[in-house]
């Protein structure tokens, strides 16, 4: 029998967190609520790891990821409760299918992590150019400035 650690009662409607801590449907929404933050980020309350309870607009996640986005309170089924529809069954076929999905996640994020690793190597070293050219404009402006201020002493003393 599982117990929700907020009610210290039976899961009623269990639903899990990203950290994988299961609590009660209507404990982790008072939980949720009594926030005084009132922020979308918030803790689990058994271990303390944070996570958003944003919602994400799917048009705003590329074609391909769109399965991987998952929300943060997961409605879970429990083999104890009688309700609960049995998990599918699934093919050799069907397996292979989903690993060779996640294979191209994979790539797919360590191809996006590149180029986030090159585009900020790219910023870093502009900003790193730009900020030379800084420095470089400022000792000429002040370098134009002492000759001003010479000619215009020089040009008092002509009067």
């Amino acid at each position: 029998m599982a117990l929700c650690v907020i009610c210290l009662d039976t899961l009623k409607s269990p639903m899990a967190l990203p950290c994988g801590h299961v609590y009660c449907h209507e404990c982790i929404l008072s939980k949720i609520e009594s926030d005084a933050t009132h922020s979308t980020t918030h803790r689990c309350p058994s271990c303390r790891n944070s996570y958003s309870i944003t919602n994400i607009d799917p048009n705003a996640v590329p074609g391909h990821l769109r399965s991987s986005v998952l929300p943060a309170l997961r409605r879970i089924y429990l083999d104890e409760l009688q309700d609960a529809p049995s998990p599918p069954v699934q093919t050799e076929a069907e397996v292979s299918k989903l690993r060779a999905e996640n294979a191209i996640l994979r790539a797919y994020c360590e191809t996006w992590k590149r180029r986030a690793n090159l585009h900020s190597a790219v910023i870093y070293g502009v900003a790193k150019v730009a900020r030379g050219q800084i420095l470089g404009m400022r000792a000429e402006h002040e370098q134009l400035e002492q000759k001003y201020q010479n000619l215009k002493r020089k040009y008092a003393d002509l009067e």
